[in-house]
């Protein structure tokens, strides 16, 4: 190995990285970047707090908070994820951290043009950060892809990412005629925003949340249990993403069909999540998991808010609450909960892995301690019932209340991600136990 090729392969948060990892760097840098996103999303969302309670969708703030959450969270944190795990699980050759880095950096400065356009209503800023978007994730795709189809092994849900990366290419496509519509007013019909939406939220982000959950409740969550329903599911998912893709490009009838299909889908995959959580060879009581868990339940209130919402179709508070837990609810509490498994487990792969078996190294509970977690998981629940409710009731001051909650559960792990990386973890049971080293631990 030259010189060169060794000091791009050297980060100076920890020790080098083995063959099979990505650099330290690559997914600190995402998973860091995508909370920051998903906190300027909520500030977003407490500015102006009125657009979501009307429902008014096509309003600047509003999508441009969408955009910061599925973009700069959402697809970011999924990045930074799939560039350590894709190599772990698949058993494939990692990427260079230059190579991830201009990927990186596309996709970051393409969201932030993308999600200013918004705001601002200049075309200038929208389309190149709509380019910059493409860009990135075609290139992510590409990588993503190309260590798949070299990969040594593919387990089940490697068929899941797979589905998921070339629903996101799809999506990027789509997405960017979109964005040109709305800078210039190509005359596209609200049809097209349906297969938009169809393709963004089912195909990309319920493909691969679905994938995650099915490998790492099990990898983090020993379980004696396993899935029962996953190639249904894989199957029935596929045909409810494109009939629903197929009706919002032909207008064909076929929306209800796709939608009952999903609904299916949702329902075998609590059945089998429950499963698996209640199969797990450890009882006692994890935050992680009920952050997690609170992710589920939260997607099962999607459908019933959804059901009510069919029920009494005048009541667009009702639709609105049910978006919203979706998106913050089920995806966001979801990879919160995972990122806070991932995180530790990638910084002790790095730091200590080579050391295991010639000395005593840390366990993960030492590098993100649990009572971390229970203050995220705290904050984050709560917030996101009282803002759900607020938007129920149309309250105004308890969805800001509940948002603001919320935020703090966020930043709490944006705080807490920030000192498992920059500080080395010390056995707890020798911490003098005064205020001021508890407030420091904090």
């Amino acid at each position: 190995m030259n010189k060169r090729h060794e000091r791009w392969n050297t980060h100076n948060l920890g020790r080098q990285h083995t063959e099979k990892t990505a650099s330290l760097t690559i997914p600190v840098m995402f998973l860091l970047t995508g909370q920051g996103g998903w906190l300027v999303s909520l500030v977003l969302l407490a500015v102006y707090p009125q657009d979501l309670i009307l429902g008014q969708w096509a309003q600047p703030s509003l999508l441009a908070s969408v955009h910061l959450f599925t973009l700069g969270f959402l697809t970011m944190t999924v990045m930074g994820i799939l560039h350590q795990l894709v190599p772990v699980t698949l058993n494939a050759k990692p990427w260079s951290t230059p190579i991830v880095s201009i990927q990186y950096g596309l996709m970051a400065t393409g969201t932030l043009l993308f999600s200013i356009g918004f705001l601002s209503d200049q075309p200038l800023l929208l389309i190149p950060g709509a380019l910059g978007v493409s860009l990135g994730i075609l290139y992510f795709v590409g990588l993503i892809l190309y260590s798949v189809r070299h990969a040594q092994n593919h387990p089940f849900h490697s068929l899941f990412i797979q589905s998921s990366l070339g629903y996101l290419a799809v999506t990027v496509i789509l997405g960017f005629t979109l964005a040109w519509n709305y800078a210039y007013d190509l005359g596209l019909s609200s049809s097209f925003l349906v297969a938009h939406i169809a393709v963004a939220a089912e195909g990309f982000a319920v493909f691969l949340l679905m994938g995650l959950s099915y490998k790492l409740s099990i990898m983090f969550f020993p379980s004696k249990g396993s899935p029962r329903h996953g190639i249904w599911i894989f199957y029935l998912l596929h045909t409810a993403v494109i009939l629903e893709l197929l009706a919002g490009l032909t207008r064909w009838h076929l929306v209800t069909i796709g939608v009952i299909l999903f609904a299916i889908v949702s329902g075998l995959y609590i059945w089998d999540m429950a499963y698996i959580w209640h199969m797990r060879r450890n009882s006692y009581p994890d935050p992680v998991l009920f952050t997690i868990g609170l992710g589920t339940v939260s997607f099962t209130a999607l459908w019933i808010l959804l059901g009510l919402w069919a029920l009494f179709p005048s009541d667009s508070h009702l639709f609105s609450a049910a978006v919203f837990i979706g998106f913050e609810g089920w995806f966001g509490l979801s990879i919160l909960g995972y990122s806070q498994k991932i995180l530790p487990f990638v910084l002790w792969l790095h730091r200590y892995s080579h050391v295991h078996g010639q000395g005593k190294v840390p366990r993960l509970n030492e590098i993100f301690p649990e009572d971390w977690s229970w203050h995220i998981m705290v904050l984050a629940g709560s917030g996101l019932i009282l803002s759900t409710g607020g938007l129920i009731l149309s309250e105004k001051a308890l969805f800001l209340t509940g948002l603001l909650i919320l935020l703090g559960g966020v930043l709490r792990m944006h705080f807490a991600s920030w000192r498992a990386i920059l500080r080395r973890p010390v056995h707890r049971e020798n911490l003098p136990k005064n205020l001021r080293r508890r407030i420091f631990n904090f």
